[in-house]
């Protein structure tokens, strides 16, 4: 019977290492000799607390963030319309000012 069990679990996680995208034999290859499952558990503990200390994390942030980054671009977009077209009005108004005023005391648009 226990045999049975250790049988299912190791199936279990081999399933688990597949679907996180990794083959179990890199894995084997790739631990330090110095590993210890101690040390494992404790890194384990340590990022489950730096992982809680985080709190909850909102899942709508990132559509939020996206559509706050369409609205950006929106109204920047929006201001350098208003920018240029003031630019361009601001051009005849500059040139009624030059005529009436031919001396250098021309007062400044802005």
């Amino acid at each position: 019977m226990q045999h049975q069990e250790i049988l299912i679990r190791y199936k279990t996680l081999d399933e688990q290492i597949t679907e996180s995208g990794f083959e179990r034999e890199e894995l084997i290859n790739n631990l330090s000799d110095e590993a210890t499952q101690e040390e494992w558990e404790e890194n384990l503990e340590k990022m489950d607390l730096r992982i809680r200390r985080l709190g909850p994390i909102n899942l709508a942030a990132i559509d939020e963030y996206q559509e706050q980054s369409e609205r950006k671009e929106y109204l920047d977009s929006q201001h350098d319309d208003v920018s240029k077209s003031l630019d361009t009005l601001e051009m005849p108004f500059a040139r009624l000012i030059a005529k009436r005023a031919p001396d250098s005391r021309r007062p400044s648009i802005r």
